[in-house]
């Protein structure tokens, strides 16, 4: 699928990102109608765009801007929660209907808890679980709201219940003393004894200041097994030109107050890393 109107608005790039979301979870033919727009390329290769969803802006305090992430609300399994990583103090609830996704309220994110470039959003136990990016700028600046792992559940009256298992406060210092020595990176981001790769990967961060465009560790995908173990997928550093997948130390959700990794996979995607992490319909393959 290309999206090549470029004369069009923003939302359309934020349409087309949710869309691709949606259709890795197998909801996108029942979540959004597909309308034919090659007058926009003329003789050009035919393509497909999506009629954009209206989202009310008198019900939220963040226009949608750029969604890049969703979740089946587990607190109701006809509801789906967006993230975007322009909006880091609000999420979006939608209705899955027949015609498609129907906006029903946003949702907020304290604002002592807000997570900005939010990008992924995975169901862990009864609430969900809101990854930032932990990317730098372009400048190579730490942004330390980007550096959050925050946990919520929304209760039955409306009430939003928080869990921060990760401080961006706690963690500027930390970030930059594990891309400044790789052995305090080993000692920090893994568990003892270090997983198979976790110095390579300490080595490719140290080197990533460095490099052009300053690409540092940047997460890009979140997923959760059927045994409940959570993986991040970084699209940035590459190891031996190998995006990595990243396993979180298993601990009950509540009682996580900082992040460690137990295992460390590279996967060859042609010098590339990884954009999206989803569960294959089995739930045996990520």
């Amino acid at each position: 699928m290309r999206l090549i109107c470029r004369k069009r608005h923003r939302s359309l790039r934020s349409v087309m990102t949710l869309s691709l979301v949606l259709y890795f979870t197998g909801l996108l033919s029942s979540a959004l109608q597909m309308v034919n727009a090659s007058e926009c390329l003329g003789d050009h290769e035919p393509t497909i765009m999506l009629k954009p969803i209206d989202v009310d802006p008198a019900q939220v305090h963040r226009a949608m801007c750029e969604p890049s992430a969703m979740v089946v609300a587990p607190w109701n399994p006809e509801q789906i929660l967006v993230g975007d990583n322009e909006a880091q103090g609000q999420l979006y609830l939608f209705r899955l209907t027949s015609e498609g996704l129907a906006f029903q309220a946003g949702l907020d994110i304290p604002k002592q808890h807000e997570v900005s470039d939010i990008e992924a959003l995975v169901k862990v136990e009864d609430g969900v679980l809101v990854v930032g990016s932990h990317s730098r700028n372009n400048a190579c600046e730490i942004k330390p709201d980007r550096l959050r792992l925050l946990w919520l559940k929304r209760e039955a009256d409306g009430r939003v219940e928080t869990h921060l298992i990760q401080s961006a406060e706690d963690n500027s210092n930390g970030l930059e003393q594990i891309t400044n020595d790789a052995q305090v990176c080993v000692d920090e981001l893994f568990t003892s004894p270090a997983p198979l790769h976790a110095v390579e990967v300490c080595e490719a961060l140290k080197m990533a200041k460095t490099a052009p465009g300053c690409p540092t560790f940047n997460i890009e995908g979140a997923v959760s097994t059927l045994e409940g173990r959570l993986w991040f997928g970084l699209r940035a550093p590459l190891v031996k030109a190998q995006a990595v997948m990243l396993r979180l130390e298993h601990k009950p959700i509540k009682k996580r107050t900082e992040v460690r990794f137990d295992r460390v996979v590279l996967l060859d995607l042609h010098e590339r890393g990884v954009r999206e992490l989803a569960l294959s319909p089995d739930g045996r393959r990520i």
